[in-house]
């Protein structure tokens, strides 16, 4: 009757594995994600490091992620409230290898990086006052 220790050492690695894998889990199938900086899991997990570094130009902002899994494409957001000045992210955008394009697809003014399927687009908004700021790969 020795296998009844080995069963039981085997259930609770299998149940810690799962606990521990369990949120990455739900953050890989999750077809959208809202976050602050503070949520320390989903921010390291779905920020790309371009917002990462971006320069915070209020001090309230918050995070979002989108995916269309059917075709491998996500967005990535910052939100900023309480501003519509983008100077420091344009500047920010340039030193970072991106220009900005003559047209959008969207109301946005649009940045591209030479060589990349990157696409940054810049929101700005001041009924209410907010700046968004996507990343995208097409």
């Amino acid at each position: 009757m020795k296998m009844k220790p080995v069963v039981l050492i085997i259930v609770a690695i299998v149940l810690i594995s799962a606990t521990v894998a369990w949120p990455y889990l739900k953050m890989e199938l999750a077809s959208s994600a809202y976050y602050s900086q503070s949520d320390t899991r989903e921010y390291e997990y779905y920020t790309p490091e371009l917002l990462k570094k971006m320069p915070r130009i209020s001090p309230s902002f918050t995070f979002q992620y989108m995916s269309n899994h059917d075709s491998r494409n996500a967005l990535y957001g910052i939100r900023f409230e309480g501003t519509t000045e983008t100077d420091e992210v344009k500047t920010y955008l340039k030193s970072s290898g991106y220009e900005p394009q003559a047209a959008c697809d969207t109301s946005a003014e649009c940045w591209h990086k030479e060589r990349s399927n990157e696409v940054v687009s810049l929101y700005s908004s001041s009924t209410p006052d907010y700046v968004v700021v996507q990343f995208s790969t097409h």
